[in-house]
């Protein structure tokens, strides 16, 4: 958890970022593998909470970022970041591999957090809003032609292998 500040109405509450590891299987099997061959463990890390640092490297650190990453594995991860601190995380599940339901997907996927951030009151409807999305080569062609550049929305598509090269 993250405490991210206080309330300034009512009771003045702290406002608290709530993060969990929700596969515990997987994190299970390499503990196990750690464990037997006596290997120390600094730590485990949500993957949304190190997302400040990724779009820090990427050069976003004073825009409001929804970042979207693809795991084959767990789905699509959209993080909603403003000024490099995480406010919202959600996980959906894993687009169709066709590149072409792909990007509707991405697109209906973005469509529906704008709206939610919207409802927080997180982003105005005309408040620039840049969309990251990290994804495998072979998705991002498809992307490229389904989005455009609206005026309060900037995409930026950046290749896994690029990524991890930085």
């Amino acid at each position: 958890s993250r405490v991210l500040g206080r309330l300034k109405e009512k009771r003045r509450d702290d406002s608290v970022l709530f993060s969990a590891l929700s596969n515990q299987g997987v994190i299970g099997q390499w503990l196990e593998c750690l464990l037997a061959h006596k290997m120390p463990l600094v730590g485990i890390h949500s993957v949304p909470l190190l997302s400040e640092r990724l779009i820090s490297v990427l050069g976003f650190k004073k825009t409001k970022v929804l970042l979207l990453t693809h795991n084959k594995n767990s789905g699509l991860r959209q993080s909603y970041l403003d000024s490099g601190r995480l406010k919202f995380s959600r996980l959906s599940p894993a687009p169709s591999p066709d590149p072409a339901q792909y990007a509707r997907f991405i697109s209906d996927e973005i469509s529906k957090t704008k709206r939610y951030l919207g409802s927080l009151h997180f982003l105005a409807p005309d408040e620039k809003l840049d969309v990251c999305l990290i994804s495998g080569g072979r998705y991002l062609e498809n992307l490229e032609t389904q989005f455009s550049e609206r005026i309060s929305t900037h995409y930026h598509l950046n290749r896994t292998d690029d990524i991890a090269k930085k």
